[in-house]
């Protein structure tokens, strides 16, 4: 059986150095070198000093609603679901609704009104595949704009903020291209927010010029521990392989897919295609073959307010394998029982 997840192995003496290195100077939680190290080698990948390490991207993401709806005056945190929850698609809220639209296939958008009190709005959008070809503009009349970039690529940050995003959000995820076992990081092109984003993940507390510090705000606890920061900083040492090796696969699916004209999002995540079938049923003939085919997201009840797209992914869409330890002979079995799938009128 080819595991969807085929995790790769760490260097465990190097991991114990830099565990060693956090103790060695009483830093056993947060703030210590380990999270300085990373911070700095994140900024020299992608050229952005403004950035935060968290424990995890989804509670990053809960963070940045509540920073943003108590700026806009909108209701905090409104009902939605996050494609990280793998419980589906984000299809409604009260205060916004997903764009059908076949040039944002593979993004979800959303987007808060603002309220009567108020004349700041904010939107997110979804990018869950963290996409190699995502392209996106600002969304129009919005006062913030947050990312979702999922499991994309570090240097695609730079590009986000350029397009005009306040915040981008990472996952560092133990399946992610790059990991921290758990964890998760923003990148900022909004100081304000920043620096606001800063004391929140830190409970609220700002400090003050003589060393102490007041409960500015509302905040929790979001800060990524020293132990995350050490398995970052092992992943990073085989981060650009790990990338060369996903890109040759994910091009073995390209290639396929092209010559059998099926529909796709190229990812180096994990590579999105559309079936003729429900995605438990190519689910389950991928399993009676030797392969884990993923359902992309579980199917959920969908309102008037659901879009096409979304129904279209939650019923048929299905991902394939991209993790750099899949060996040239398990890519070539995948391909061999796409072929069968093929032939089945499966895919």
């Amino acid at each position: 059986m080819i595991p969807f997840i085929k995790p790769s192995k760490p260097d465990v003496a190097f991991f114990n150095q830099l565990l060693s290195n956090s103790i060695e100077h009483n830093h056993y939680s947060n703030f210590g070198p380990n999270e300085k190290c990373l911070k700095q080698k994140f900024t020299q990948l992608t050229g952005v000093s403004n950035l935060v390490l968290t424990c995890n991207a989804t509670v990053a993401l809960e963070g940045l609603h509540v920073i943003l709806s108590r700026r806009c005056g909108v209701a905090y945190l409104p009902s939605f679901t996050f494609p990280a929850t793998n419980q589906g698609c984000l299809v409604s809220s009260s205060y916004g609704s997903t764009i059908d639209s076949s040039l944002d296939i593979g993004r979800v958008k959303w987007n808060h009104t603002s309220s009567a009190n108020s004349l700041d709005s904010y939107a997110i959008t979804v990018n869950p595949f963290g996409s190699i070809n995502a392209v996106c503009n600002r969304p129009t009349g919005v006062s913030f704009w947050v990312v979702d970039n999922a499991a994309g690529l570090l240097s695609q940050a730079q590009d986000w903020l350029d397009m005009g995003a306040d915040a981008v959000v990472y996952s560092l995820h133990a399946t992610k291209i790059l990991s921290a076992c758990e964890g998760g990081v923003v990148f900022f092109g909004n100081t304000k927010l920043y620096e606001e984003y800063l004391e929140y993940i830190n409970f609220g507390f700002k400090a003050l010029p003589d060393g102490s510090r007041i409960v500015q705000h509302q905040g929790s606890n979001h800060k990524m521990s020293e132990l995350s920061a050490a398995w970052c900083l092992m992943s990073l040492y085989h981060y650009h392989e790990e990338i060369t090796i996903r890109r040759k696969i994910a091009s073995a699916y390209d290639a396929f897919c092209k010559a059998n004209a099926i529909s796709y999002i190229p990812s180096l995540q994990a590579f999105w295609m559309l079936g003729k079938q429900t995605s438990n049923s190519i689910q389950k003939f991928g399993i009676q073959n030797g392969v884990d085919f993923r359902p992309y997201y579980q199917k959920l009840p969908l309102d008037n307010s659901g879009c096409k797209v979304t129904q279209l992914f939650t019923s048929k869409g299905f991902c394939l394998p991209t993790r750099s330890t899949l060996e040239d002979e398990e890519v070539a079995h995948i391909l061999k029982v796409l072929d069968k799938a093929k032939a089945l009128d499966l895919i």
